[in-house]
């Protein structure tokens, strides 16, 4: 427990409340993708009390939060010396009287008897939980799964034969809530969406992915957003389409009275369809430049999102100077510029630089200028493509993209 509250910085877990319990379960989940409950995690730092041990894939959970394998190796590397028992169990020296030996048989014997109900709950624990859990009868449907945005859709659910919490995740990092434990005696909830894309929500219990729908919020030709409020907050903004090539005039973003010239702005666009390619075999292209026209301290990227139903390929293509903010994101494939040398994504963005993205023979090639920077194996298949995404700065100018079938 000393580990976890050393790594998070938030001072004595002793004196934790409620809020940092539920930011400590977000963190677990976005570093060990486990979701651990509010409750659990209070039960195991004694604010709840309880007679059961933790189960054992919440400990693993929480060592592998604190940088161990598991949580037997957080035992076998930090084992409690029999000098350490003697500090903390002093055990008293006095003579021992015929009472407090009569105290002692009896301790002996509800010792025993308490050995005995301990063992038979164990017992029916196994009988009733080591049993894999069936979740064939649960049910999960979605009304208005298309539209455009923003948009609400509806979320009817029957999980009523689960006694695991099961919780939603909408898929939806533009949101406060991103994901909400069901009430296994209800059966409808919604969700309002802001931003067009393709999202896969999904039920979840005990890490396991139940069930799978999309909600499908479609475009009429591009659109475009400004993210501001480091990142947080988006508002949907104009763009120009000049002789086809995209771009936002940075008079249009100071207009709105959102931002300073100096904050840290991000430009989305959005193309929504169905573009009916196959995300195993395509060619995307597309030429970028950076006609930076404000001065800025921030560094000029041009990321690529290609979304798949079945899942999502991402590449940023930066300056030499900013290849931190490069990224490869696939599948099994997570190279991102701040834990690995992506300098072969860098090119000099001053002048017009062509992109290109394939993937063919279960493998994903990156170009830039029509030369192979990347070749990797993609084993996973990203399905039918649904949604072309384009995220940079300001100053970022897109013309000529095209989505090929090979």
């Amino acid at each position: 427990m000393d580990k976890i509250a050393e790594k998070t910085g938030w001072g004595d877990h002793e004196n934790w409340t409620h809020p940092q319990f539920v930011k400590l379960s977000s963190q677990i989940f976005k570093e060990c993708n486990i979701l651990i409950s509010v409750s659990s995690l209070k039960r195991f730092f004694g604010k709840i009390k309880s007679k059961h041990e933790p189960h054992r894939e919440i400990r693993n959970a929480l060592a592998r939060f604190i940088g161990y394998s598991d949580w037997d190796d957080f035992i076998e590397k930090n084992p409690v010396t029999f000098q350490e028992q003697v500090g903390t169990n002093r055990v008293s020296t006095k003579k021992l009287t015929s009472r407090s030996l009569k105290n002692r048989k009896y301790i002996v014997i509800l010792a025993g008897a308490a050995i005995f109900i301990v063992s038979i709950g164990l017992f029916a624990y196994l009988m009733f939980n080591g049993k894999p859990v069936d979740y064939s009868e649960v049910q999960f449907s979605g009304k208005y799964l298309i539209g455009s945005s923003p948009h609400t859709v509806v979320f009817n659910y029957d999980i009523s034969k689960i006694r695991d919490s099961v919780f939603i995740d909408y898929d939806d990092s533009f949101n406060e809530i991103t994901r909400e434990y069901l009430d296994p005696k209800n059966k409808t909830i919604t969700h309002h969406y802001t931003l067009p894309d393709l999202y896969r929500i999904r039920l979840v219990c005990r890490n396991k992915t139940l069930r799978t729908i999309h909600a499908h919020l479609l475009t009429d030709g591009w659109q475009t957003y400004m993210g501001y409020d480091n990142k947080k907050k988006f508002f949907p903004i104009k763009y120009n389409n000049v002789d086809g090539s995209l771009q936002v005039n940075p008079d249009t973003i100071f207009a709105t009275g959102l931002v300073r010239k100096d904050e840290d702005i991000l430009i989305k666009y959005r193309l929504i369809k169905n573009f009916d390619v196959d995300g195993s075999r395509f060619s995307f292209k597309a030429v970028v430049k950076d006609a930076k026209k404000i001065n800025t301290i921030h560094c000029f990227f041009a990321a690529f999102v290609i979304h798949g139903d079945s899942g999502k390929i991402k590449v940023s293509f930066t300056p030499e100077d900013c290849i931190s903010k490069a990224w490869i994101l696939a599948g099994d494939i997570q190279l991102e510029g701040k834990s690995h040398d992506l300098s072969d994504l860098a090119a000099d963005f001053r002048q017009w630089q062509k992109l290109e993205i394939i993937v063919k023979d279960k493998r994903l090639i990156i170009k830039i200028a029509d030369e192979e920077r990347f070749n990797l194996p993609l084993p996973t298949h990203i399905g039918t493509i649904r949604a072309l995404l384009f995220d940079t700065t300001p100053s970022g100018v897109l013309k000529d993209m095209s989505l090929t079938s090979l």
